[in-house]
């Protein structure tokens, strides 16, 4: 009787191992033909984000399929480029008044000045929500866009009487999900990049970014659940 049980657990333990590893060869190890021109030239579409500075910053793919972010600075104003002649002219006139009046003077108006404007951490934040909000907005839409191509293809391939297999979508549609938040991640970076710069330029730690750090974690985590549930779930 004990020989008949060990023989059974025996079988059951070779045939879970046999599925296991044919699931594993369907997963992970056989070849799809994942070609699709219109999904790979979604994903490489570029996109732009304007920083509050006037820096905007553009997502291009290399040829190498690996993603880079571009940074185009804004040009000088005219009134910054001739403001040097003014300059000079205030330094000359400024000896005239040099007064120990005036020079005391000067010092409490700089020191009202310099109190009056000094930005707060939630300002400096604040001038960044258009940005969080418009990559939010943009990766949304890609976001989207592949939930209703896979169920396209889906639909498609039904009518057509041809089948679509589980481990087909699923490391057809990943690869696509890895692509798009590899691009989002680095352009969320060069935001975030640009907001901590902007704290610690005003005397603020860096660390004040974190609550845009770990909202962009939740969203980003929503987001793959979503695409993983709606695209590749038939």
């Amino acid at each position: 009787m004990k020989r008949e049980w060990k023989m059974v657990l025996y079988g059951i333990f070779i045939l879970f191992l046999l599925c296991s590893s044919y699931l594993f060869y369907l997963f992970y190890m056989k070849q799809y033909d994942m070609t699709d021109d219109e999904l790979e030239n979604k994903i490489k579409t570029p996109y732009e984000i304007q920083l509050p500075n006037g820096t905007s910053l553009i997502m291009k793919n290399e040829k190498s399929g690996k993603s880079k972010l571009i940074k185009h600075y804004p040009k000088p104003s005219a009134n910054k480029l001739s403001g040097n002649g003014d300059k000079v002219g205030n330094m000359l006139n400024s000896n005239k008044s040099d007064t120990p009046s005036n020079i005391k003077s000067s010092k409490v108006n700089t020191a009202t000045s310099n109190y009056m404007e000094r930005v707060t951490v939630a300002e400096i934040k604040g001038k960044y929500d258009p940005a969080i909000m418009q990559l939010q907005s943009k990766i949304d839409d890609k976001m989207d866009y592949l939930v209703n191509h896979a169920r396209e293809e889906y639909s498609i391939k039904k009518q057509n009487g041809k089948s679509s297999s589980y481990p087909y979508m699923y490391n057809k549609y990943l690869k696509a999900l890895d692509a798009l938040e590899e691009q989002n991640s680095i352009m969320f970076n060069g935001i975030m990049d640009s907001l901590e710069k902007s704290l610690e330029t005003n005397g603020f730690n860096k660390a004040y970014s974190k609550s845009f750090r770990d909202e962009y974690e939740i969203h980003q985590e929503l987001r793959r659940k979503k695409v993983l549930n709606k695209a590749i779930t038939k």
